[in-house]
């Protein structure tokens, strides 16, 4: 990265981690930027993150490796993961945990696929929603089924693990 030693006190990954494929050497350069002290806060799925699929429990594995393909997934890990590579890099992970349900994972996954309509919004009228309204009676209904998904408590194994990890003083 174009930056000095030590330039940042906070590093902020959100989904990013997971969609490169040398993950190693990022996390080094994080360690590299970060002042002594300094935090790097990342999201990224977890080793749960095709276990609730929809699709997995229809057409299996195999549905699930494509499924992470599409995401262009490289790593869904697990804590004990995070904390030997942010190991290896110098940082250290100091707290994590799960988010994401099994009934949020589902939505996501379906979200995919209904999702069709507004690719055809996009190529036909170069929007994505065409009334973006909250009298829009189909956003009303989107947000009716998702607002007790984003309303739940964090499950204690989730499709997503947030991560807080520290640069040890000098």
């Amino acid at each position: 990265m174009p930056f000095a030693d030590g330039a940042f006190q906070t590093i902020v990954s959100n989904s990013v981690l997971e969609h490169i494929p040398h993950l190693d050497r990022v996390l080094v350069e994080c360690a590299r930027v970060l002042r002594p002290g300094g935090y790097l806060l990342f999201c990224a799925p977890s080793d749960h993150f095709t276990d609730w699929l929809i699709g997995g429990a229809l057409f299996g594995e195999r549905y699930r490796r494509w499924f992470n393909r599409i995401a262009r997934h490289y790593h869904c890990d697990g804590p004990q993961r995070w904390r030997e590579r942010l190991a290896a890099a110098g940082l250290i992970l100091e707290r994590w945990w799960y988010y994401f349900s099994p009934r949020a994972l589902r939505a996501l996954e379906l979200g995919h696929y209904l999702g069709v309509p507004n690719l055809i919004n996009r190529a036909l009228f170069k929007r994505w929603v065409l009334f973006p309204s909250q009298r829009n009676p189909t956003l009303r209904l989107v947000e009716a089924v998702l607002r007790p998904i984003y309303e739940e408590p964090l499950p204690e194994v989730g499709a997503y693990l947030f991560g807080v990890a520290r640069k040890p003083e000098a």
